[in-house]
């Protein structure tokens, strides 16, 4: 299975994952799993920052919810970022009081440790930004984020949102509580799902990414063309002469390729899948 990798980056506080964990009769409530899948949700402190504030990790391969804990931030918080994190001052007090919140990124990371080393297989969306929250770095990654754009295509820069990769790929819907925010452990639990989609169903995200990069194309030939008559309206009026609605037309219908063109041109349906585009 390949990984992901990361740009290297340094930072004097960021720790790596032991190589092993201690026996397991130190503490037989831990082990070192093949493979988890982790989530954070981060808040904004003073300075500028995001700072991690909840921390979810689940086991790939049996959904067993490992960590579901909030995090207490170590500086200010300034935005609690509620409509995208899920977590409000009050929750925050009120597991602080109750002894029911990590104290910090450090105690996030050393939970985290009781379950993986570095040998272990960490598995998110976009899982920098988490890997940055938690200042840890790990060598064993796949990103559901990093996946998907490759299954489009090699060249492809979009990366598509975790809401509507398991819309799409899972047939599920996930942030949809309004104002109260994203579920950091269904999120989580999203994530492990369209993950194992990907690679359980390579023919489902064979044509999955199909029909993205058909779009993805469409988009790309739209905005050139856009561009070409931005300049032919330019070059026009820097000769004291407008471009008239039915030349524009005229210039759309010689210039703007249909379905079929591309179609055509890409060879579909598909020689492999069998997958036409305007079948859907």
């Amino acid at each position: 299975m390949p990984e992901h990798v990361y740009p290297p980056v340094v930072y004097d506080d960021f720790e790596r994952i032991p190589s092993s964990l201690p026996p397991l009769d130190k503490d037989p409530r831990t082990s070192r799993r093949f493979a988890v899948v982790l989530d954070c949700e981060m808040v904004g402190v003073k300075g500028g920052a995001s700072e991690l504030a909840q921390l979810c990790v689940v086991d790939l391969l049996t959904a067993e919810v490992l960590v579901n804990s909030l995090v207490e931030p170590t500086k200010q918080v300034v935005d609690w970022r509620t409509k995208y994190s899920g977590i409000r001052a009050n929750d925050m007090m009120l597991a602080i009081r109750n002894n029911r919140a990590l104290r910090g990124w450090k105690e996030a990371q050393m939970e985290l440790s009781k379950y993986i080393d570095s040998n272990t297989l960490l598995i998110g969306h976009a899982l920098q930004h988490d890997l940055k929250a938690l200042h840890l770095i790990h060598y064993r990654v796949m990103d559901t984020s990093i996946m998907t754009r490759l299954a489009v295509s090699q060249e492809c820069i979009r990366s598509w949102s975790l809401k509507t990769l398991c819309a799409e790929l899972a047939n599920r819907a996930i942030q949809n509580h309004g104002a109260k925010g994203h579920d950091c452990l269904e999120d989580t639990l999203a994530t492990r799902e369209v993950f194992l989609q990907c690679i359980l169903q390579p023919e489902e995200l064979e044509r999955w990414a199909s029909k993205r990069l058909v779009e993805e194309q469409v988009k790309a030939l739209a905005r050139k063309l856009e561009k070409s008559l931005r300049a032919e309206r330019a070059n026009s009026q820097a000769v004291g002469r407008t471009v008239s609605c039915d030349e524009e037309e005229d210039y759309y219908e010689s210039e703007v390729l249909h379905w079929s063109d591309i179609a055509e041109d890409m060879g579909w349906p598909h020689p492999d899948t069998g997958y036409d585009p305007w079948s859907d």
